[in-house]
């Protein structure tokens, strides 16, 4: 979903605040100094405050967006001022947001903590909740922050790639709240003959990011753009990878929302000795919430993109490793 960044009607007191919140969140996380936050473009991560209201179908749906990679994220000030936000309270708000967005940048994924922290689905935060000012990045955040932020390249664990399993992230509809963005996010049980094997997935890098191990069940997984993934199994020095043709997969339980694409995905690495079940049936457990998300095959490998860990703004929050 595209659209055009109108001018924030933040003053320069509420950007200072906007900037300072962002600022704070990463200070609090990583030690002072070690990222910098300030107005402009050009940075390793920007993030524009766009003075209106989310795109097309998205409109009244979610207050942020990592947006496309390798360009900005954006956060919706009218999408706060529009649900009762103002003063102070709707500058810290909007950089709380600017925080989570740039986080997922960074490789971070969503979770399901209650009480919420940072990187919690907007979904599962209410407005009190938003307002009170008290979520933080939990220490397995900060650690990925941490390698995240080693890299050469803020986003270089993502780009184009070869992949054969399709995602589809859709539109959630349905939620009690709104949340910070639109992802698609799927529960992950995975079965292993190996105790010491891992499953995750191949960056354009080469590298190999594991999300899980041996009999791990329920895991969340995260897809934050409509991409393809390149899933793979690391097994001592072996690994085998979708990509190369390693491995397959079975779609099952077409999404009744969208029938071009289904909610359940079963991998089959190393000739079928390791199965990764993917389900994004409901994520939450909620029966309020449904998404037009899904996967679908790929029938050839494709340059797509995926990121699994994300402001037209007249105000360009920019981070800089230092």
């Amino acid at each position: 979903m595209e659209g055009t960044a109108t001018k924030s009607a933040l003053t320069a007191a509420q950007k200072a605040i906007v900037i300072k919140k962002i600022q704070e969140e990463y200070d609090t996380a990583l030690g002072a100094g070690k990222v910098k936050v300030e107005e402009g473009s050009g940075g390793d991560l920007d993030i524009i405050i766009n003075g209106g209201k989310a795109p097309g179908v998205n409109q009244g749906k979610e207050y942020g967006d990592a947006g496309v990679e390798g360009k900005p994220g954006v956060v919706h000030e009218g999408e706060f001022t529009a649900d009762g936000f103002t003063g102070d309270e709707l500058a810290t708000s909007i950089g709380e947001s600017a925080a989570h967005e740039a986080g997922h940048k960074l490789g971070l994924k969503h979770n399901e903590d209650s009480p919420p922290s940072k990187m919690t689905d907007g979904g599962k935060i209410t407005t009190a909740q938003r307002k009170a000012d008290s979520r933080e990045f939990t220490p397995s955040d900060i650690e990925t922050l941490k390698k995240s932020l080693g890299l050469a390249s803020a986003e270089q664990k993502g780009g184009s790639m070869f992949a054969d399993l399709g995602v589809y992230v859709g539109d959630p509809n349905g939620f009690l709240w709104k949340p910070d963005d639109t992802y698609l996010n799927a529960s992950a049980t995975f079965f292993s003959s190996s105790p010491n094997a891992q499953w995750g997935y191949i960056t354009t890098a080469g590298d190999f990011v594991p999300e899980g191990g041996n009999g791990f069940s329920d895991a969340a997984m995260t897809f934050i753009y409509t991409a393809g993934v390149d899933l793979a199994v690391q097994d001592g020095p072996n690994l085998y990878r979708l990509e190369l043709g390693q491995g397959n997969y079975v779609l099952t339980n077409p999404n009744p929302h969208n029938s071009s694409v289904f909610l359940v995905a079963d991998a089959f690495l190393g000739g079928g000795l390791y199965h990764l079940h993917l389900d994004t049936t409901n994520p939450f457990n909620d029966p309020n919430y449904y998404s037009t998300g899904g996967f679908f095959a790929i029938p050839e490998p494709g340059s797509l993109v995926l990121l699994a860990s994300g402001l037209v703004l007249i105000l360009g929050a920019r981070l800089r490793r230092r």
